[in-house]
C-alpha cells in the first residue's frame, strides 16, 4: 500500500539539524550588508569614478577574504561565550585565512564555535584546580592558549581538509553545468527550504562555492538557485486561485517577490504536501533556464528579493533571468492548482490549535518567533503591532529567533507549528501559541486575544443588551471538531459589516456537540457542516452559506432588512 507523502516527512523535522543550520545562518546573516556594500561600490566605479576603480579589487578582496570570515568567527564565538568567545574565534579563524586563497566562510563557521566550545570545556577545569581569585588570570591564560593552537589547527589542518572539500563540491558542479545537469539539485535544495533551512543552503553551502566562481566568471548562478522566487510565487497565485482565499495570499505574494521574505509561503506547501512536487518541478525549471541563458549573480543577496536581483545581474542577462522566473512561477502555479482542484476544502484545513488561557502571570510583552529571527516574524510582529495600537494597547511586540527566546513567564511566544517544540524546551515557563501564517493578521490579532484572556466573547458582553435595554438579535456560528479558528475570524468580518449598516448583533460561536437550539437564535454554518448534519436543517432560524468568512451574504439579508 502506497504512502501518503504527509506520512512520509517526519513531523519533528530533525530538531538537531535544525539547530546546526540556526547557528551557522546566524553567524553570517548579520553581516550580509557586507555584500550591500560591494554592491553599491561597484555600482559607482562603473559611473567612471577611476579612483574607485582602481581599490575596488583590493578593497573586495579584503572585505570577502578577510573582514567577513573574522566577523562570522568572531560572531559564531560570541555566540557561545560572550565575554572571550568573540577575540578566542577570531585568533582561530585567522589561522583559517592564512591557509588558503579563496574566502573561508565555511572553515570560520567551523573553527570559531570549536575553538570556543574548547575553552569553554577546559576553563571549567582549569578553575577547579586553583584558588579563588586568580579566574582573571586563570581564563585570560586559557584564552590566550586555546586561540593560539586552534590558530595552528586550522592553518596546518582544517584549512587543507576544507581547500580539498570545496574543490571537490566545486567540481562537482561545475560538471553539473557542464552536463546540463546542475536543475537536479532543486531536489534536494527545494525541500530543505520549506523546513525553514533556506538560510543555511543559501548562505552556508552555496555563497562560499559561489564566491569562488565569481573570482574566476565574474557571476555565479549559484546565487540564483535558493533565491528564485518562482517556486513560491506560483504556490501563492494558486491558492489564490483556487484555495478560497483562506489566506492573505495576495499580500503575501508581494511580500514574497518584492520583500524577497520567501518563509511566507512554506505554510502554504506544509498544508498540502503535495505541493512539494510543485516546488521541485519549478525550482528545476528555474535552473534549467538560467543554466541556458548563462545567467547569473556578481555577489549574492539576501533577502531575495526581485529588486536586488535585477541590481545584481547584468544588463544583458536581464532577459533570462525574468524568463527563468516566469517560467518556474507558471510551472509551480500549474502543478499546484492540479492537486489543489482536486483537493476538498474544509473548515478543519485551517488547523488553529486552540490552547488554554494562562492568567496566572501577567504578560508584558508579545514575541513573533521564527527560525533566522529575520523573516516572517519581522513582518508578523509589525502587523500584530499596528494591530494592538490600533485598540490603544501598550504591549511590547517584538520579534526574534526561536533559539534565542528567553524563559520568561511574562511573555507570550507566537510561533510556527513546524518550530513548536524547539520553542517548548527553550522557554518551557512560557505560554506559547501557534499559527500557520503570521500574515493573517486577524486571526493572529484573536489568538492573541484569546490568549491574553481578552478574547471576542468577553468584548461583545457590552453590546448583549441595548440602551432601550432590549435584548440584541443572537447570532451563533456553528462549528465541529474544536475547529474555531474561522469561527472567530468570522465573527470580526460580520461585527464590522453590521457596524458599518449601523446595526447590533450579539455575535457568538458554539459547538454543534452542546447545541441547545432556540427559535430566537440566528445560526450561521456551512454548506459543509449542513451536508455532514443533516439534523441542522430543523433550526427555526438559519444562515447557510458556503463560506463563513464571505459577508456578501449577510450584506445582503442587512440591506433587504430581513435581518
Amino acid at each position: 500500500m502506497s504512502r501518503k507523502l504527509s506520512e512520509i516527512i517526519p513531523k519533528n523535522n530533525w530538531p538537531g539539524l535544525r539547530k546546526v543550520g540556526h547557528q551557522l545562518s546566524q553567524m553570517l546573516m548579520p553581516h550580509l550588508s557586507i555584500f550591500i556594500a560591494l554592491a553599491l561600490m561597484n555600482l559607482i566605479a562603473s559611473f567612471g569614478f577611476e579612483a574607485l576603480r582602481v581599490f575596488l579589487d583590493s578593497l573586495e578582496y579584503a572585505l570577502i577574504s578577510y573582514l567577513l570570515p573574522l566577523l562570522i568567527g568572531y560572531t559564531g564565538g560570541k555566540q557561545i561565550e560572550p565575554k572571550r568567545g568573540g577575540t578566542i574565534a577570531g585568533i582561530a579563524t585567522i589561522g583559517m585565512i592564512l591557509g588558503t586563497n579563496s574566502p573561508q566562510i565555511i572553515g570560520a563557521m567551523i573553527v570559531g564555535p570549536l575553538s570556543v566550545w574548547s575553552y569553554v570545556s577546559i576553563r571549567k577545569h582549569c578553575l577547579q584546580a586553583f584558588k579563588d581569585g586568580y579566574e582573571m588570570l586563570v581564563t585570560n591564560i586559557v584564552a590566550g592558549v586555546m586561540g593560539a593552537i586552534w590558530c595552528l589547527v586550522a592553518l596546518f589542518f582544517i584549512s587543507p581538509i576544507i581547500n580539498t572539500l570545496m574543490e571537490r563540491i566545486a567540481i562537482l558542479i561545475t560538471e553539473l553545468i557542464h552536463l546540463n545537469l546542475l536543475p537536479l539539485v532543486s531536489f534536494v535544495i527545494e525541500p530543505l527550504k520549506i523546513f525553514f533551512f533556506n538560510n543555511t543552503i543559501n548562505h552556508g553551502v552555496l555563497t562560499p562555492i559561489g564566491l569562488s566562481m565569481v573570482e574566476k566568471t565574474g557571476q555565479s548562478i549559484l546565487f540564483l538557485l535558493e533565491t528564485n522566487p518562482g517556486p513560491g510565487l506560483g504556490v501563492l497565485l494558486a491558492y489564490y486561485r483556487y484555495g478560497k482565499k483562506k489566506a492573505q495570499t495576495g499580500g503575501a505574494a508581494l511580500i514574497h517577490l518584492i520583500g524577497g521574505i520567501h518563509e511566507v509561503y512554506f505554510p502554504y506547501v506544509l498544508m498540502e504536501p503535495r505541493l512539494f512536487i510543485a516546488i521541485i518541478c519549478s525550482g528545476m525549471t528555474g535552473t534549467a533556464i538560467f543554466n541556458w541563458f548563462n545567467v547569473g549573480l556578481k555577489n549574492p543577496i539576501s533577502p531575495g528579493s526581485l529588486i536586488l536581483m535585477v541590481a545584481s545581474t547584468p544588463v544583458k542577462e536581464l532577459f533570462g533571468l525574468f524568463l527563468g522566473i516566469t517560467l518556474s512561477t507558471f510551472v509551480s502555479f500549474a502543478v499546484a492548482q492540479f492537486f489543489l482542484k482536486q483537493k476538498k476544502w474544509e473548515e478543519s484545513d485551517l488547523n488553529f490549535e486552540e490552547l488554554p488561557v494562562r492568567r496566572n502571570q501577567e504578560i508584558t510583552r508579545i514575541i513573533v518567533a521564527c527560525d533566522a529571527g529575520i523573516g516572517s516574524s519581522a513582518m508578523g510582529a509589525s502587523l500584530l503591532r499596528r494591530s494592538l495600537e490600533q485598540e490603544g494597547s501598550k504591549l511590547i511586540v517584538d520579534y526574534q529567533s526561536v533559539y534565542t527566546l528567553e524563559n520568561r513567564q511574562d511573555t507570550l511566544v507566537v510561533v510556527h507549528p513546524q518550530l513548536k517544540q524547539i520553542a517548548e524546551k527553550k522557554v518551557p515557563a512560557t505560554q506559547i501559541i501557534t499559527i500557520e501564517n503570521f500574515l493573517e493578521t486577524k486571526i493572529l490579532h484573536q489568538r492573541v486575544k484569546e490568549a491574553l484572556g481578552i478574547s471576542k466573547r468577553i468584548e461583545t458582553t457590552s453590546y448583549q443588551v441595548s440602551q432601550q435595554g432590549a435584548l440584541l438579535p443572537k447570532i451563533v456560528f456553528l462549528y465541529a471538531n474544536q475547529m474555531r479558528g474561522s469561527q472567530t475570524m468570522a465573527i470580526e468580518l460580520w461585527s464590522q459589516k453590521a457596524q458599518h449598516y449601523q446595526r447590533i448583533f450579539d455575535f457568538q460561536k458554539e459547538a454543534i456537540q452542546t447545541l441547545n437550539p432556540n427559535r430566537e437564535t440566528i445560526y450561521v454554518l456551512s454548506q459543509s457542516l449542513m451536508e455532514k448534519y443533516p439534523e441542522l436543517s430543523n433550526l427555526a432560524q438559519k444562515i447557510v452559506v458556503a463560506d463563513i468568512l464571505q459577508v456578501a451574504d449577510f450584506e445582503t439579508l442587512l440591506e433587504k432588512g430581513e435581518i
